[in-house]
C-alpha cells in the first residue's frame, strides 16, 4: 500500500473511532445501538435514561424537546483568542463549517455521511501531510457525500481526476479508498445500498424516509463540490503547530449533554443525580464500544 493510502487508511479508522457509535440513516447502526444512534443526531439530552437490556444499551426520553435540531453554535474557550474571525486565515464559510460539524462529532460520537466527511477533512488538513495537495468534499444527489483527495481536470468528468483518490467513509462500514476509474461504479454501488436501506427504514417507519425515496433521482447521478481545501492556501486555523493545537483547544460546541454535565453552575438541577446516572452509563458503553472496536477493526477496502 503507497504511502498515501496508508495516510487515507489511518483518516478512515480515526472517523471510525470519533463515530463509534454509527450513524443514525443506517439500519445497521440502528440495531447495534437498539435505535440510541437517533439521540445524539439531534442534541444531548440531560432527562434521558440509558438502561442495559440483554447485553444492548437502550436510550429512553420523555423530553418532548429530544428531537430539536442543533444549528453550528459554539463557545470560544479563551476571550480574545478566535482564529475562526482573525483575517490572517481567512477561513471560507465552508471550511468553518467543516470544522464545526468535526467538533460537534467529537461530542456526539456519532456522524452520517456528511459528518464523516468532515471529520476525515479535518483530520488530514491539521496533519499537514505533504502528500495531500486538495482535499475536496463531494455531495451527491442521492443525500450521500465522499471525500476526494488530490483531484486536478475536471469535476464533472472523473477520467480527467489524474492521480486523485477517493475516500468512502460510510459504506461499507470499514471504509474504502479507490481511483477516479472506480468513481462511478461504486457511487452506484452505494446509491443502490442507500435506496434499499431507505427501503428497509421506511418499513420499521421511520419518518422522512417516504420524502426520501421518493424525492430523490435514482436513475440519474451527479455531484458537486460542497467544500475544497488546499492545505498550501488555505492554513488551519491554529496559533500553535508545535505543540499543535487543534480546534478542540480554542472552542467547544454549545447544547451537549457533556458541557451541560461538566458545567457546575448547573448542578443545581433537579435532575443531577439522572444525569450523572446517565454520564456513568454513557462511558459504560463507550468503554464496551471502544473495547469491541480495537479488537476487530477492519482495514478499510482498497479498490
Amino acid at each position: 500500500m503507497s504511502k498515501i493510502k496508508r495516510i487515507l487508511a489511518a483518516a478512515i479508522r480515526h472517523v471510525r473511532h470519533i463515530c463509534i457509535l454509527g450513524s443514525s440513516n443506517k439500519s445497521s447502526d440502528m440495531e447495534k445501538t437498539n435505535g440510541w444512534v437517533f439521540f445524539p443526531q439531534f442534541r444531548y439530552n440531560y432527562s434521558g435514561r440509558y438502561v442495559k437490556k440483554k447485553d444492548k444499551w437502550i436510550f429512553s426520553s420523555d423530553d418532548p424537546m429530544a428531537t430539536l435540531a442543533v444549528d453550528l453554535k459554539y463557545t470560544v474557550k479563551y476571550p480574545g483568542v478566535d482564529p475562526f474571525i482573525d483575517p490572517q486565515f481567512a477561513l471560507e464559510e465552508q471550511h468553518k463549517d467543516v470544522l464545526l460539524l468535526a467538533l460537534l462529532a467529537g461530542e456526539k460520537r456519532m456522524g452520517n455521511c456528511h459528518t464523516r466527511c468532515c471529520v476525515l477533512a479535518k483530520y488530514l488538513w491539521e496533519n499537514n501531510y505533504p502528500e495531500i495537495q486538495r482535499i475536496e468534499l463531494l455531495s451527491f444527489n442521492f443525500d450521500h457525500f465522499v471525500v476526494v483527495v488530490n483531484r486536478t481536470g475536471d469535476i464533472d468528468d472523473p477520467k480527467t481526476w489524474g492521480n486523485a483518490l477517493i475516500v468512502e467513509s460510510w459504506y461499507p462500514a470499514q471504509g474504502a479508498i479507490y481511483s477516479p476509474q472506480e468513481f462511478m461504479q461504486q457511487a452506484q454501488i452505494v446509491r443502490k445500498f442507500i435506496k434499499s436501506d431507505l427501503l428497509k427504514q421506511y418499513k420499521l417507519g421511520l419518518p422522512g424516509r417516504e420524502e426520501l425515496l421518493m424525492g430523490t433521482d435514482w436513475e440519474h447521478l451527479s455531484w458537486e463540490c460542497y467544500a475544497a481545501i488546499d492545505p498550501n492556501q488555505h492554513r488551519y486555523p491554529t496559533y500553535s503547530r508545535s505543540p499543535f493545537r487543534p480546534i478542540e483547544y480554542y472552542y467547544e460546541p454549545k447544547y451537549t449533554y457533556t458541557a451541560e454535565i461538566s458545567d457546575n453552575r448547573k448542578n443545581v438541577h433537579p435532575l443531577l443525580g439522572d444525569r450523572l446516572i446517565h454520564q456513568a452509563r454513557l462511558n459504560e458503553c463507550f468503554a464496551e464500544l471502544n473495547t469491541a472496536e480495537e479488537t476487530s477493526l477492519p482495514t478499510p477496502s482498497v479498490v
